[in-house]
């Protein structure tokens, strides 16, 4: 978890102007252009608007991804009682990455893309956001989009840790 946790906050400080800039993209009305978008933000507090609840959203989330995968990983090197795991086995740990990601994420991905666009206009911070939305639509309100963030997310991760396991076996570092 803390290896997975230390890759998603170096992870966020990556994305988090990319994604302040997609999700400004994505709420602009009418034509827009990137320079207005970089003007927008940085007006609203910078590119870096965001980060912590990007750090809040990465840590924790790409913690879970590969706990859970190795979680999983482990458990069928038992059952399997051997270390040399078949891609189906690698794909489906990876998967488990997946949903632990989604489901550890997706309500601090949501209050991150309503503080970088300015949707929750009462709130400055995570938890404001989180509370408000609760308050307003209850648990449901913070996991929107959960399905198909499972449904990109998850063959996404089946098919990153399986490739990974080939290629790491036929660069002789078994699996």
């Amino acid at each position: 978890f803390a290896a997975g946790g230390v890759a998603g906050g170096a992870n966020a400080l990556v994305l988090a102007p990319v994604e302040l800039v997609r999700n400004r993209f994505q709420v602009a009305a009418g034509r827009t252009t990137l320079r207005a978008v970089l003007r927008e933000a940085a007006a609203a507090g910078g590119v870096y608007r965001g980060l912590g609840a990007t750090l809040l959203r990465d840590v924790p989330g790409v913690g879970a991804y590969y706990a859970a995968f190795e979680a999983m990983r482990r458990r069928a090197v038992a059952l399997r009682g051997s270390p040399k795991l078949e891609l189906t086995e690698l794909a489906v740990a990876g998967a488990g990455g997946g949903v632990a990601f989604w489901t550890v994420a997706l309500p601090l991905d949501f209050a991150k893309t309503c503080l970088q666009v300015g949707a929750e206009a009462g709130s400055a911070s995570v938890a404001g956001v989180l509370l408000d939305a609760v308050r307003a639509g209850g648990l449901r309100r913070v996991y929107v989009g959960y399905a198909s963030a499972l449904a990109r997310g998850v063959p996404g991760a089946a098919v990153v840790f399986s490739v990974y396991g080939a290629v790491h076996e036929r660069l002789g570092g078994g699996s």
